[in-house]
């Protein structure tokens, strides 16, 4: 794919890691707009683009702002630490191809870390929608503080510095695909990541319902973000959580293999550690 401009919002870890892993073999721009609030981040990031040989310019702003200036042939990456911002920006630039990620951590102790990624293409209203939908409930969660103060442990510390890697190597691929249709992106354009796992990502709204049937209407789903062949991840937006499942393909049909939570817990198994405390989503 040939694009003009790379407009990148967020120089934090997460903006970071996806300039380290953005390689030679991917299409280099013409130039780099980094936006970020914190002025130092953003000018260190510009810099770093411009090592590499790129013209590159570093606004010390909120994205949500200086979106309205990007230029049309460009493309953007998002790594926001404060998760809502992405929202607004795919809503004001439904025009523009973008790709996104955001690190969490569930509920329980040790939590399970996870990884979320978009891939928006022009014309893609399902997964564009789906994509502000997730985002803006999982904002909530968003923790204002640095990823070191929310890991807990060293454990979580070195999940979330592997799926950080995992999800900047996938948005550095899927940048030079945001000129294909919708349905020649493999994999899903929505996708979740668990441990070395990377898996399509179906997002739906739902009610407060007995397990029983929460897990009966999970295995019958079907959408076209998902293959019938391999495990896939369901996102059920409520009023004041988001429950993530992980769907696992067995001998005779399908199965649950994980439920988690960002807010408060409702729908968890007896297989899963109850401990009533809020997911945590980490972005830097």
């Amino acid at each position: 794919m040939y694009y003009n401009t790379l407009f990148q919002a967020g120089a934090n870890r997460g903006g970071r890691e996806f300039l380290s892993s953005y390689g030679h073999q991917f299409p280099r721009p013409s130039r780099v707009l980094v936006a970020d609030p914190k002025r130092e981040r953003a000018r260190s990031l510009a810099k770093r683009w411009q090592d590499r040989g790129v013209e590159a310019m570093g606004y010390p702003e909120f994205c949500e702002d200086v979106i309205m200036g990007v230029p049309g042939d460009s493309v953007g990456m998002l790594t926001v630490d404060s998760v809502r911002p992405m929202v607004d920006v795919i809503e004001k630039r439904p025009d523009l191809p973008i790709q996104w990620q955001v690190v969490g951590r569930g509920v329980g102790n040790p939590a399970p870390v996870l990884g979320f990624a978009g891939t928006v293409v022009k014309g893609d209203v399902d997964a564009q929608l789906s994509s502000t939908l997730l985002l803006d409930n999982l904002s909530p969660y968003a923790s204002p503080v640095s990823s070191r103060h929310i890991t807990g442990d060293a454990l979580n510390a070195r999940a979330t510095s592997f799926t950080r890697r995992s999800l900047s190597r996938h948005s550095a691929r899927r940048i030079s695909l945001l000129d294909y249709e919708p349905e020649d992106i493999p994999g899903g354009r929505l996708n979740l990541f668990f441990g070395t796992e990377q898996m399509p990502l179906v997002v739906t709204e739902g009610v407060v319902e007995p397990f029983k049937e929460v897990k009966k209407k999970i295995l019958e789903i079907e959408s076209p973000f998902i293959n019938n062949d391999r495990d896939f991840a369901v996102a059920i937006i409520i009023t004041d959580r988001v429950e993530l499942f992980i769907v696992e393909r067995r001998r005779r049909g399908r199965g649950v293999r994980l439920n988690t939570t960002f807010g408060q817990p409702h729908y968890l198994s007896p297989s899963v550690d109850n401990q009533q405390n809020n997911g945590a989503v980490v972005t830097d």
